[in-house]
């Protein structure tokens, strides 16, 4: 239900509706009716109109709110709501099925509301899924473990899950394997899911793989599987790209890599060696090759001759990927990013013909229903802003949406953004329905709230979700 909403009362006539028996009608009730009928004159009737008698619902009448609507800082949380809050939590929980909490219990779970708020927590809806988790550990266990027994629980769990097997018993041994782990991750202040993730992350790596990434037999593993994906078994690793490979897989895995990204590394590299027939990355044919590709993907044409000209313009750039490393298809998506600049924009970011054509091109996003061009003033305005950005190594693309967003914020805020508008705004967004303008010292409050984003640079309309969220709040808490 809305802000203010009252439920909707059943109407005279369902009501009525409701009552009526099912006994026939005698032949003097029928007369009755019919002249009744016969002098009741519809608006269509009136009219000579023959199409029948428009009906339209009752709009569910909505009460503003009286009470003050304050940033939830401003006005924490009383201990009435916070009383409610429990209740909530404990009903969410219980639909769950975890059991009800006992008085002991509840008196901890007001108590923990009440410790959030004094500590600066001013959402009610955030206390009240703090007090959710706290009934969850009835059932999961503690959010935040951190006793010997509760860590070892937690294993337990993540065995079971990457066994997907509720009734598998983990030993002795698993457990002293991971406890380490388990220690240094709650440390760093994972619990609940994040750990259970974590731990189970590296107990499907010895599932999967036999071992931690940087064993030797492990990165053979990872290897082979790597050849295996690109060459489905036809071919085998040789001693020298063993040697290559393995350097490769154990500065993955001192990163902290997974055997499965691993064996991903290797595949991409050795899809990138067929796709070239061998030759190296930064050789001239390849070098070609990839340029040629990238036009025919831009232009989505198969068929599409590369001039040399065209050649000539990327050769400098690919080379240099290449020699950084970066595989055949990498370089072709940087090749085709600067081949579409100059095909929609007519030329590099910088130039004249490029800028104009993104300032044009947000216009006709912006004020498409106006059909609005730029005015001298701005184009000059807007060619400022494009230049900047095209020295800082923006694409026409990024310039074009960066001025999108200006002239919407204009349009919708004014050249100069009113935080009062900003404001009311919000409430008719929050309100809707139940709507009424803030009060003088709900606007003050808000106001400086606004007043201090803009004066951080922040957007017009990231200041107008800001406060959307924080007034949401402060409904929510009442």
């Amino acid at each position: 239900m809305k802000v203010g909403q009252k439920p909707a009362t059943p109407s005279p006539v369902k009501a009525q509706t409701a009552q009526t028996t099912t006994r026939p009608a005698s032949s003097s009730e029928l007369l009755l009716l019919a002249a009744l009928k016969a002098s009741v004159t519809t608006p269509a009737a009136s009219t000579n109109s023959t199409a029948p008698a428009a009906f339209s619902a009752a709009t569910p009448q909505q009460t503003p709110p009286a009470y003050d609507l304050l940033p939830p800082s401003m006005n924490p949380p009383r201990n009435e709501r916070l009383d409610t809050a429990v209740n909530d939590a404990v009903r969410r929980a219980a639909g769950e099925n975890i059991p009800l909490p006992s008085p002991t219990e509840r008196n901890e779970l007001y108590a923990l509301a009440q410790k959030m708020r004094n500590e600066g927590c001013c959402d009610v809806k955030e206390i009240e899924n703090a007090l959710v988790a706290k009934l969850r550990e009835k059932v999961t266990g503690p959010s935040k473990p951190k006793t010997a027994a509760e860590l070892d629980a937690v294993i337990d769990q993540a065995y079971k899950y990457v066994y997907f097997d509720d009734a598998r018993p983990t030993s002795e041994s698993e457990k002293a394997a991971f406890r380490e782990l388990a220690r240094e991750l709650s440390d760093k202040g994972l619990g609940g899911k994040d750990l259970l993730y974590g731990l189970s992350e590296k107990i499907r790596q010895v599932k999967d793989w036999g071992g931690k990434p940087g064993e030797p037999a492990v990165i053979r593993s990872a290897i082979e599987k790597g050849f295996d994906r690109v060459f489905e078994g036809s071919r085998k690793p040789n001693a020298a790209e063993y040697a290559e490979f393995t350097k490769m897989a154990e500065d993955m895995a001192k990163s902290g890599s997974s055997s499965k990204d691993i064996m991903f590394a290797v595949a991409e590299k050795m899809r990138a060696r067929q796709s070239t027939g061998g030759a190296p990355v930064n050789s001239p044919k390849v070098i070609d090759d990839v340029i040629d590709q990238a036009y025919k993907y831009v232009y989505n044409n198969e068929s599409r001759p590369t001039t040399e000209a065209e050649k000539a313009e990327y050769r400098a750039m690919a080379k240099e990927l290449a020699e950084k490393g970066a595989a055949p298809k990498d370089i072709m998506f940087a090749v085709a990013e600067k081949v579409r600049q100059i095909k929609d924009y007519g030329g590099k970011p910088e130039d004249p013909k490029a800028i104009k054509a993104a300032i044009d091109k947000a216009f006709a996003r912006v004020f498409e229903k106006e059909n609005r061009t730029a005015t001298p003033a701005e184009y000059a305005e807007y060619s400022k802003l494009a230049q900047e950005m095209a020295k800082g190594g923006s694409a026409s693309q990024a310039i074009m949406y960066a001025i999108s967003e200006k002239l919407r914020s204009e349009k919708d805020f004014g050249k100069t953004p009113s935080p009062d508008g900003i404001v009311n705004m919000a409430f008719k967004d929050v309100l809707e329905g139940a709507y009424r303008p803030p009060k003088p010292r709900e606007m003050e409050a808000w106001r400086r709230i606004a007043e201090e984003m803009l004066k951080a640079g922040k957007a017009p309309r990231d200041v107008l979700m800001e406060i959307r969220s924080q007034l949401r709040v402060a409904v929510y808490n009442r």
